[in-house]
């Protein structure tokens, strides 16, 4: 019962980088397989086209690409959008190749990346699924990387599948399981810390949910209200398990 009460989550992944390296087929198939996971990646697709939409972008980057999930989405929603992905599983780039998109995948980290690319290159980076996850010192060093790369009016649109006080965190706290997940406030506060401001804010997954099984509902009236929630209710609150920001840089726009 001692979990109800904690305020901060515990610390999950000692090394996530290490974890990341060995994923592939398996992490990709949940996605289809999981009926959580593939009810969000559905919400997340509509969030994404309209997100991006207002961006405008030109040149972007998706930072831990893993298998292409957002960019062959991206890519094939925004014609012309020039991306480009790394990431540092070759696991997980061989399955993004795989799918014959025009995005441009490479092997690399962040600090190859600014040696590639140079700084202020892109003027949209996408992080999705990475900072929720990571420990403390690679979501900071990260971070900072990404904001040498992206442009001086450019956007990053990063999210937290993971939010620690989401009806979905709480609700397995209630059970009793571990006080896992990752504060709105640390990941937002990678970047306001350094001179960024929250343009946008949407807040998915408001109903109490897994990737198996949601509480009480069956998945099509779970359905039914996340995309009402998505329709009406998402800028407003912090409720849902998935938040997702654009931010840009003070002044920017």
């Amino acid at each position: 019962m001692r979990h109800i009460f904690a305020t901060r989550p515990i610390v999950e992944y000692e090394d996530y980088t290490a974890l990341h390296i060995g994923a592939g087929e398996q992490y990709h198939r949940r996605f289809v397989a999981n009926p959580g996971r593939a009810l969000m990646w559905d919400l997340e697709q509509a969030a994404l086209r309209d997100l991006i939409g207002a961006l405008h972008p030109r040149r972007a980057l998706d930072f831990a690409c893993g298998t292409g999930r957002i960019s062959s989405f991206v890519e094939n929603a925004f014609p012309e959008l020039a991306i480009e992905g790394i990431d540092i599983s070759e696991s997980m780039l061989d399955l993004a190749r795989k799918k014959g998109g025009r995005t441009t995948y490479r092997l690399m980290d962040t600090q190859e990346a600014i040696s590639f690319y140079r700084e202020h290159h892109f003027d949209l980076i996408m992080a999705f699924r990475f900072f929720p996850n990571a420990e403390a010192p690679l979501r900071r060093r990260i971070a900072a990387d990404l904001a040498r790369l992206v442009s001086d009016d450019g956007a990053l649109l990063i999210n937290n599948h993971r939010n620690f006080w989401s009806t979905s965190y709480l609700a397995r706290r209630l059970r009793g399981e571990q006080p896992i997940g990752a504060l709105n406030s640390d990941i937002e506060g990678l970047f306001t810390d350094q001179g960024f401001r929250v343009v946008r804010r949407l807040s998915l997954g408001l109903w109490p949910q897994g990737d198996l099984r949601a509480m009480l509902l069956p998945w099509n009236a779970v359905r039914a209200l996340e995309e009402k929630n998505l329709a009406w209710m998402a800028a407003h609150h912090t409720l849902g398990y998935n938040t997702i920001w654009v931010l840009s840089r003070q002044g920017a726009g």
